[in-house]
């Protein structure tokens, strides 16, 4: 695995972002500064409030989900 920092991949964004455009295509590139500025951050999403406020009770265990879909990946890849 390559990785690239931010700012190196925030302009490759904008210049494909310009690209583009000069090139009248209607697509979106595969990497723009909006991609680039999120796949900087960290994110992480918290139901507390849910929980606390609305009651609520997730139909599905997430780390039960989440080997699940490791499994089919495996074998996917198989």
């Amino acid at each position: 695995q390559r990785s690239i920092s931010f700012a190196a991949a925030y302009r490759v964004g904008a210049v494909l972002e310009g690209l583009f455009r000069v090139l009248g295509k209607t697509s979106e590139p595969p990497m723009t500064r909006f991609v680039a500025a999120q796949l900087a951050q960290d994110h992480y999403f918290c139901i507390d409030k849910a929980r606390q406020r609305l009651d609520y009770a997730p139909s599905v265990n997430t780390s039960e989900e989440l080997a699940q879909c490791a499994d089919w990946l495996r074998e996917l890849a198989a």
